[in-house]
């Protein structure tokens, strides 16, 4: 598995949701939580964080990532949850200038139904 292959199928917005729900109710609010904060989507945060981190990525952020996805049984998750725990720590996340508002009419798709 590699970090690529989740920049692949995360940065895909539907993907990167069903991803986040997948790891667990208590992380997926918590990203819920942020995206809300930026007012975007979680597909749309997940994919975008996805994206930049593929891109931007330092060798040391991606041994990070890689360490996290060694043994897992679930490393295509595993590693999108330490890509995402990187983001969720950033003290930068609140400068919102970077995000778009993404409205639920403009993707065609109820925003974030399943989550609490």
């Amino acid at each position: 598995m590699s970090i690529d292959e989740i920049v692949h199928t995360c940065s895909n917005e539907h993907i990167a949701r069903a991803a986040v729900a997948s790891i667990g109710v208590s992380f997926a609010s918590r990203v819920k939580f942020v995206a809300d904060l930026l007012g975007v989507s979680v597909g749309a945060f997940t994919a975008k964080t996805v994206r930049a981190f593929g891109k931007e990525a330092s060798a040391d952020a991606r041994r990070e990532v890689m360490r996290a996805m060694i043994r897992s049984d679930q490393p295509i998750l595993r590693g999108l949850e330490a890509i995402l725990e990187r983001k969720l720590e950033d003290s930068s996340l609140l400068d919102r200038r970077e995000w778009r508002p993404v409205r639920p009419s403009q993707t065609g798709v109820a925003r974030d139904c399943c989550y609490p």
